[in-house]
């Protein structure tokens, strides 16, 4: 056996310059890596490292065992120039390169420790490891959540890199067993500074990094092939050159002032830059700068390598533009959108999520969940469920107030489980508009049922009041002393006909069969007017007197059971000044009819609601015409309006009446029938204590309204 033989790739390779090419690939990457020695398993030199290896499994005897069993296995399947992937067994994912030397496997580049994306991490396997070498639980996992998870395509251009690092560290290994065997066989050492000089050349020409040397002076002594490509300038261009000589016309000065500041700290330098390449774009490059020394310790120069970090800041600033998309999405969607991690705490908060539940970005990071939305605090279970059991759940109108207003939300749970992550992603939806619509679609039937009970209602009341109005008739017929045939009667009855109709006056007997007549004409009014408004409107528009309408729509109200109960319209004023030839406005019929009924009975109810002193509760129906557009006014002296309720008035829901008196739609439904059915406007005036007016304003649909048009004078009732 020849003595190279039991050379160690230690005793062949400047480990410094191999530390500081790991470390250098390193910063870029940020996939740990480093060198093991093949017939020792002994870690030569290593670069990063992650906190689950340095704070656990390098401090646990068993699991250190297991990471040095794992290397020695995969080193025993490697061949020539083939990447070998494995997970160790402590569950993370390496990947081996051999490095080759004259046929022997010396050692073997490592790139480790980390997660592949496309890898699924099976968390009870680092749950049962904590417990079987009694980690701390808690800290485990937390530093197995900073295992870093790589990309398929990062992780193929890194083992590209690091496959051409292990053959090329490995040819000079071979390079330096071959110059020893020269000099075994030779017997002499004359040769050796003149063959380590061309070990050292060979070695920075063939590194694919642009690499530089200076002198103390910051003049270029030296540099390879690559760094020759990045400038676009030969050696002989180089050497002897200020940076400032080399990079022209770039201002270099602040480069030159780094370079002296470096020589006199003696520490290193890292910076960015961007130079202009060869051909027409700019690259960014990450400079790693450093002191030669000689053997004395004293200061010769600097050594630089210039790593192109153009396509990584590149992949960064599409990362940060897809997750400022993704932000901006979470940000505008009009959900609450809560995340919290494996123990229930919050590290998602979007605006939405500020609005609904009245608690800042910044606050409701770091809290547990239930401290920041205390209304999910009985629905933790959910939580639970979508965290350890991968489930999705829904709780449905949950009740929160915020501001003074309340509403319901729709929450869904949701698992997240996505790069080793682990937590949940809770969405809440605002559903008080649909619920609202769910409401008034129920109310919208029930009224239409009504409305259908009424029609029938009618109709039935309708055959009786005629037979009752068609008796009184004819008993008034029966007793009328003018007709032949009654008096014909009277003389066979054996009665005087003056006598009869003295007794008849003198009981009232005829005033009674006239009120029953009037009566009963009312009331066929009534039956009339309701068997008109509860017919279905129809699509067709026709010309409508403002001031009949009026009319109608107060009869109607006048016989509403609910205002009767607390406010007769008997006892209101109703003033009228109704503009004489107004024209006839183009509209539904039953849908304005609606609108002024709705209108008229908001009056009522609003005036049943001030105690009259010197005044009578009075209500004035005005109309009047402008142009094209006629217009309705309804005022009253009630109480008035606050200007927060005067805003609010027309928004669907919001009353001010007692829960079980009022829907909060009759306005709602108004607004809806003059502005989006009629093309028309109506608004409303009001002040506290100084009474309402609403103004409706429809167009005529016909001719302009003639300009002598003007209001009439007042009248009462």
């Amino acid at each position: 056996m020849k003595d190279t033989d039991c050379t160690h790739f230690a005793d062949l390779i400047d480990l410094v310059l191999v530390r500081n090419m790991i470390e250098a690939n390193y910063s870029v990457s940020g996939v740990p890596g480093g060198i093991m020695d093949a017939q020792d398993g002994s870690i030569l030199v290593w670069a990063g490292g992650q906190d689950i290896c340095a704070n656990f499994h390098r401090k646990n005897l068993k699991s250190v065992a297991r990471c040095r069993e794992s290397g020695e296995a995969a080193s025993g399947k490697m061949s020539a120039g083939r990447p070998l992937g494995y997970n160790c067994l402590n569950g993370l994912w390496n990947v081996g390169f051999p490095i080759m030397a004259a046929g022997r496997h010396l050692a073997t580049l490592l790139m480790g420790q980390f997660f592949r994306q496309d890898q699924t991490i099976d968390m009870g396997f680092f749950e049962n490891q904590a417990r079987e070498l009694c980690f701390d639980k808690d800290a485990y996992l937390t530093a197995l959540s900073r295992v870093p998870v790589v990309s398929r395509e990062k992780t193929a251009a890194i083992q590209e890199q690091n496959r051409s690092l292990a053959i090329f560290l490995g040819k000079q290994a071979e390079s330096e067993l071959r110059l020893r065997e020269r000099q075994v066989s030779c017997r002499t050492g004359g040769s050796e500074p003149s063959l380590k000089e061309t070990f050292m050349q060979s070695l920075v020409e063939t590194i694919p990094i642009p690499l530089y040397v200076k002198d103390t002076g910051c003049h270029y002594i030296g540099c390879n092939r690559a760094f020759e490509r990045m400038v676009g300038k030969s050696r002989e261009e180089i050497v002897g050159k200020t940076v400032q000589e080399v990079y022209a016309p770039i201002e270099t000065s602040e480069y030159e002032r780094m370079d002296s500041e470096l020589l006199q700290s003696g520490d290193r330098q890292v910076l960015r830059v961007r130079l202009a390449a060869p051909g027409p774009e700019e690259l960014d490059y990450e400079v790693y700068k450093a002191v030669l020394r000689d053997s004395s310790g004293r200061a010769t120069g600097i050594v630089g390598l210039n790593f192109d970090i153009t396509e990584r800041l590149r992949n960064e600033r599409e990362l940060e533009k897809s997750r400022n998309l993704i932000r901006n999405i979470l940000e505008s969607t009009p959900s609450a959108i809560i995340c919290v991690d494996e123990h229930g705490v919050v590290n998602h908060w979007n605006a939405f999520a500020k609005s609904l539940f009245g608690r800042t970005r910044d606050s409701a990071l770091g809290m547990a969940l239930q401290q920041a939305t205390p209304l999910l605090a009985g629905h933790l279970d959910k939580l639970a469920a979508a965290i350890e059991h991968r489930e999705i759940s829904q709780v449905e109108s949950l009740s929160v107030t915020h501001g003074g207003e309340t509403r319901l939300l729709d929450v869904q749970f949701y698992p997240l489980v996505s790069n080793g992550v682990i937590g949940a992603v809770i969405r809440a939806d605002d559903v008080t508009e649909r619920e609202r619509l769910r409401e008034m679609m129920i109310q919208t039937e029930k009224m239409m049922s009504v409305g259908g009970l009424a029609a029938g209602m009618a109709h039935e009341i309708n055959n009786p009041l005629g037979a009752i109005m068609q008796s009184a008739q004819m008993v008034v017929r029966r007793l009328d002393p003018d007709m032949a045939l009654n008096r014909e009667a009277v003389v066979r009855a054996g009665c005087q006909a003056g006598s009869l109709r003295a007794y008849l006056e003198d009981r009232r007997i005829l005033e009674f069969l006239e009120g029953i007549r009037e009566a009963g004409t009312r009331a066929s009014r009534i039956v009339s007017n309701m068997l008109e408004f509860s017919r279905k409107a129809d699509s067709g528009r026709e010309p409508v007197s403002l001031a009949s309408l009026l009319d109608k729509s107060l009869e109607l109200a006048a016989s509403d059971y609910d205002l009767k109960k607390k406010y007769d319209f008997r006892h209101i004023v109703i003033v009228r000044e109704y503009a004489p030839g107004l024209p006839p406005v183009s509209c539904v019929r039953t849908e304005i009819e609606q609108v002024f009924l709705n209108l008229l009975r908001n009056a009522a109810q609003a005036m049943a609601l001030k105690s009259f002193s010197n005044e009578r509760p009075t209500l004035v129906l005005r109309t009047h015409g402008t142009g094209d557009k006629a217009t309705v006014e309804f005022e009253d002296n009630g109480p008035g309006l606050e200007e927060w309720v005067r805003r609010k008035v027309f928004d669907p829901f919001f009353t001010t009446k007692e829960p079980g008196e009022g829907t909060g739609l009759g306005l709602s439904v108004s607004y809806f029938i003059i502005a989006n059915k009629h093309g028309g406007t109506i608004l409303v005036e009001s002040e506290p204590g100084k009474g309402t007016k609403f103004v409706v304003e429809l167009p005529f649909g016909g001719p302009a309204l003639r300009s002598a048009q003007t209001a009439g004078p007042a009248s009462s009732i």
